[in-house]
């Protein structure tokens, strides 16, 4: 995990009531718009992967940390298994 991803791992272990139950680096490619397009079958890897650690550590919520992966992401939510959503909005229910 970079450093960022790091750093909003360890804002999202301080929120009370939430336990941060692992976490997954996706390469750029995964949900850049202009990275993403180009490795289709790379980002079916990787997204798979997310997908199987999020199942397995059965979350409720898979946070991501770019807007663009939680689009994403948001799309695959209907299946019933997660709720999608990016870390501000964790922080921002925090706050509230």
């Amino acid at each position: 995990m970079n450093e960022t991803g790091a750093n909003v791992a360890g804002l999202l272990a301080a929120v009370p009531g939430l336990t941060l139950v692992g976490t997954s680096a996706e390469p750029g490619y995964t949900c850049g718009g202009s990275g993403a397009d180009r490795s289709p079958g790379l980002k079916v890897e990787a997204r798979m992967k997310t997908l199987a650690q999020a199942e397995a550590e059965d979350v409720d919520i898979l946070a991501s940390l770019y807007h663009g992966c939680h689009g994403q992401l948001s799309g695959l939510e209907a299946k019933g298994k997660f709720q999608a959503m990016n870390w501000t909005d964790l922080l921002v229910r925090a706050l509230s």
